[in-house]
């Protein structure tokens, strides 16, 4: 019973649920933001959201890689803005975006974790490129709960 009553108020002090982090990094001009699901569950909506600010505005189109093998935890319904292009380079998912009036682009997911997904920890990354060349990359882990 002691035990069941521990399980019990872990759920509702929300131990199993969702919870979201956050990583920032700045290099080569550019500054990036994530906010990211730090652990979700499967079926249930995530958040994923890529500020990227680079003073001056960009110069062209804003390329963005993300692995695979992250993306295919999800259940993605939207990408907003939608990209201009998509393609594959690699173990990487390379989002092209045309250049945002002023200094800065933010990429958000609607997604869930697939309901498939495999239960652990997944690594992602988030990289801007420039010549098909990461400059600023911010990395993150999710863990998936069954």
């Amino acid at each position: 019973m002691v035990l069941l009553g521990v399980f019990v108020l872990a759920g509702l002090a929300g131990v199993f649920g969702t919870k979201t982090g956050s990583v920032a990094a700045e290099r080569g001009g550019y500054s990036l933001h994530l906010d990211y699901a730090a652990t979700g569950r499967r079926g249930v909506p995530v958040e994923w959201r890529l500020s990227i600010r680079r003073a001056g505005g960009f110069g062209g189109p804003v390329k963005v890689a993300v692995p695979i093998d992250y993306l295919d935890r999800l259940d993605i319904n939207d990408i907003q803005p939608a990209p201009s292009q998509s393609t594959t380079s690699g173990d990487d998912v390379v989002w092209s975006f045309d250049a945002p009036l002023g200094d800065e682009l933010t990429v958000s997911l609607d997604a869930e974790v697939d309901p498939a997904a495999p239960g652990g920890s997944v690594h992602g990354s988030a990289s801007v490129l420039e010549s098909d060349r990461p400059v600023a990359t911010v990395d993150y882990t999710t863990r998936v709960m069954p």
